[in-house]
């Protein structure tokens, strides 16, 4: 059966964070709070920097599939050139070269 092309989950494609790893550097979690707190507001404390990503496709019976498992570390090369996943407050984000993407799963 065919699989269709991935609808949830990280809005980075894999090769990009390679690039982004390649090029920045990577954050220690207090660092990512800090990094989140400054740019957007999140309570520090609340937090939760988040390694673990996946991609979903949906399946021909129309079940929401995992595709690829991804273990990311928060990295900064710029202020418009980072990525940080995390969830703060029930909430699920990512941060994508200083913009804020909701995180679909």
């Amino acid at each position: 059966m065919e699989q269709k092309k991935y609808i949830a989950g990280t809005h980075l494609e894999q090769n990009k964070y390679i690039e982004l790893k390649n090029f920045g550097k990577l954050l220690t979690e207090n660092d990512a709070k800090a990094v989140i707190n400054r740019e957007f507001g999140f309570e520090f404390s609340r937090i939760e920097i988040v390694e673990q990503l996946a991609t979903y496709f949906v399946d021909n019976n129309h079940c929401l599939q995992k595709q690829d498992v991804y273990t990311r570390k928060p990295v900064y090369g710029s202020s418009d050139y980072n990525y940080i996943r995390f969830n703060c407050a029930g909430w699920y984000w990512e941060m994508i070269n200083g913009e804020l993407y909701a995180y679909e799963c």
